[in-house]
């Protein structure tokens, strides 16, 4: 069957909407699928991939992104299958599970010829990064874990009807932003209203078949932990689960009072704590 981009047919420019100067180009990986990635900083600086959210897009890093880059990083800004300029690519099940998103970031480090990189990854990001971390461990010096969990307890009972329009109430909760920067956040609701259904029940309908409490202690790589205290997705209890399950490992267990489940975009101030606190750990695991 035929593999559409998540961005096809689309008229408003969500993508120009921030001023971010990345530079964009495609990659086809081992699974098949071509990745939209947008890059920035030194070609020679350590490199940092920095992957979004389930429903979500490169936008999303729009401020962190660029502190990391002018830090000295080589910033690697991949869009997940079905979102954003990637390929919406067709299954055998019908939606993405956690282990396909992670076959496409190895694939990616390995075609942009990284040995191996730090993985930083928001909400099912993070999830993509835990599972990259334990399936390639050797690909992975060290991640960050933003808004995690081991299961999406919150999406337990979502069904995303592919044939039926995205209720609008829902897409408006999934795009509130309360950032003091109007083209930002013009941007995160264009792009949440613009993606289409058929990606919303890929992506959706798969998460609650996510869990990766068994595999957490196989991971040996440093982990970092942010969370917000208002996370509405994933609660405290979620962190005892990380915390307790990456047995084998160092973690570094960061909360942020009053944050939402996007704290590296909720405020001025957690984007520079978020972007300070990834800068800090991978200078501290910064190893071949």
């Amino acid at each position: 069957m035929e593999q559409r981009t998540a961005q096809s047919d689309r008229t408003a420019q969500w993508y120009e909407m921030v001023e971010v100067v990345w530079k964009e180009r495609i990659v086809t990986v081992s699974s098949g699928v071509r990745i939209c990635i947008q890059e920035l900083g030194p070609t020679s600086g350590e490199p940092i991939v920095l992957i979004h959210g389930g429903g979500d897009c490169r936008v999303s890093w729009s401020y962190v992104a660029p502190i990391l880059a002018e830090a000295g990083y080589r910033i690697i800004v991949p869009e997940l299958r079905g979102h954003g300029g990637t390929e919406v690519p067709e299954t055998a099940l019908g939606y993405y599970l956690n282990t396909d998103y992670a076959a496409d970031i190895e694939g990616l480090i390995d075609e942009l010829g990284f040995p191996a990189v730090h993985l930083v990854g928001h909400s099912l990001g993070s999830i993509t990064s835990q599972t990259v971390a334990f399936t390639a461990p050797q690909k992975v010096k060290s991640v960050t874990l933003i808004a995690s969990g081991a299961l999406v307890k919150a999406f337990s009972r979502v069904e995303i009807d592919p044939n039926e329009a995205m209720d609008e109430e829902f897409l408006e909760a999934w795009a509130r932003c309360d950032l003091d920067e109007p083209a930002f956040v013009e941007a995160i609701r264009s792009y949440v209203f613009q993606m289409p259904v058929e990606s919303w029940a890929k992506v959706l309908n798969g998460v609650r078949h996510i869990d990766t409490r068994s595999h957490l202690g196989e991971i040996r790589c440093p982990v970092q932990l942010i969370w917000g205290t208002e996370d509405d997705v994933f609660d405290a209890d979620d962190q005892e689960v990380l915390r307790s399950g990456l047995s084998g490992t160092t973690v570094r267990f960061l909360p942020i009072d009053g944050a939402s489940h996007s704290p590296h975009w909720d405020s001025r101030e957690n984007i520079e704590l978020i972007a300070g606190a990834i800068d800090s750990f991978v200078a501290d695991w910064h190893r071949v």
